[in-house]
């Protein structure tokens, strides 16, 4: 057994008495006697205190959650979808979301502008502006995914949405 210390045995027990009791023992039975033997006293005291253990209901709320980031939903996005999404924005904010990750849909959405659309995107990228912020990236991408939802069947054209809500001009 390695050798843990007390300060990352009290995690454990606190973590232990979040879950739900079935989920508590079943974690328990796989651990060695020697571990349940310093994790129980703990899981007693919490009890004592009158600290509540999770109701199995609200268990999930306190394990991480793994929902997919706003830049994992837009890498996922199709070139497509992105392509008509930026497709109503300002060269300037497309260049800048374009340029904020290393997109899979990147070569495709800039192959699909058109020429003179296309010519400003990259003379945007290519001057290099700051990184933005992450909150922003992360609205930005919010955006994309949320006008990528509701965009109309292919062929037709995206709505305006992206002007009246991100009017950034350069």
């Amino acid at each position: 057994m390695v050798a843990i210390d007390s300060h990352s045995v009290r995690q454990a027990a606190l973590l232990l008495h979040g879950l739900p009791l079935a989920a508590r023992r079943q974690v328990l039975d796989q651990l060695d006697a020697v571990e349940r033997r310093r994790l129980q006293p703990l899981l007693d005291e919490l009890s004592e205190l009158g600290i509540p253990a999770a109701a199995a209901g609200r268990a999930t709320s306190l394990l991480p959650s793994f929902a997919p980031t706003p830049i994992e939903r837009a890498a996922a996005l199709s070139a497509d979808a992105v392509a008509r999404c930026l497709a109503s924005c300002d060269a300037a904010t497309a260049a800048r979301l374009i340029g904020a990750h290393a997109w899979p849909w990147k070569v495709a959405v800039i192959e699909q502008m058109p020429t003179t659309r296309r010519a400003s995107v990259l003379q945007c990228l290519r001057s290099d502006p700051p990184a933005l912020a992450p909150a922003v990236r992360a609205y930005l991408c919010e955006r994309l995914c949320a006008e990528a939802a509701r965009l109309p069947a292919a062929g037709t054209p995206p709505g305006a949405s992206w002007k009246r809500l991100i009017p950034w001009k350069r």
